[in-house]
């Protein structure tokens, strides 16, 4: 299938999308109560990451999101303190901090994380919020993006670092760049550059898939597979 051909099929398949998706939606991810919010996750290099943190509610008319004890726990339950804490903003709010954690861990490696309130309230916010997409053919998990430095001021690029799994009974998967599409948040599709592998039979490859120059404007929102009509959603995640 040629590459203008899969381009269009994107384009109709985020049309459908931005009405109704079979997207991995992740973010918020909220504590039972809705108390605690964590609205992203910001990449910060090749060893770590900050949480973007949101809660409403107030002590003594004090707000609590800088209050909070916030840690990470890995497929191997460890438990990692947040080495850093940042004011969003300058206001005397304290609704929204952001928690900086430096452990060198994929988002996908994320079992749970534990919070702590001011009055001693503990939650366990389970991390489903990864990106992925799957079907009987194939599944495909986000594992972090990176944006890439340019000279010009006017455009930016990004790099997706993808793990994908042949789910077929058969070893044919091509699995080639042409067949994935970015879209950003106007639902404008571009194209990625990559390796193409022919993967055997349950075979998984960590990917990195790389876009095209996109408007400083525009921001990643889908990574879309439209030949088996994957997508993934990937706001909050950069």
């Amino acid at each position: 299938m040629r590459p203008k051909i899969i381009r269009r099929i994107a384009l109709a398949l985020i049309f459908v999308l931005s009405v109704l998706s079979n997207a991995a939606w992740g973010f918020p991810v909220n504590t039972s109560d809705g108390a605690i919010q964590i609205w992203g996750m910001i990449p910060i290099g090749a060893n770590g990451f900050a949480l973007d943190v949101f809660s409403p509610f107030t002590i003594n008319g004090q707000g609590i999101a800088d209050m909070l004890k916030l840690q990470v726990v890995d497929s191997d339950d460890r438990f990692y303190d947040a080495a850093q804490k940042l004011r969003v903003d300058s206001s005397d709010y304290h609704d929204r901090e952001l928690y900086v954690f430096r452990i060198g861990k994929s988002a996908a490696q994320i079992k749970r994380i534990r919070v702590e309130s001011p009055t001693g309230t503990v939650y366990s916010v389970s991390w489903s919020g990864v990106p992925e997409a799957s079907d009987k053919n194939l599944s495909i998990r986000l594992y972090g993006i990176t944006e890439i430095p340019t000279e010009d001021q006017l455009f930016k690029q990004y790099q997706f670092e993808v793990r994908v799994t042949n789910n077929r009974s058969d070893s044919g998967l091509l699995l080639s760049p042409k067949y994935f599409v970015l879209a950003d948040q106007f639902n404008y599709a571009y194209t990625l550059s990559g390796e193409e592998y022919k993967l055997l039979q349950g075979e998984s490859v960590r990917y990195n898939l790389t876009s095209e120059r996109i408007s400083a404007l525009s921001r990643p929102k889908l990574l879309a597979f439209p030949p088996e009509k994957l997508t993934m959603e990937l706001q909050g995640w950069y």
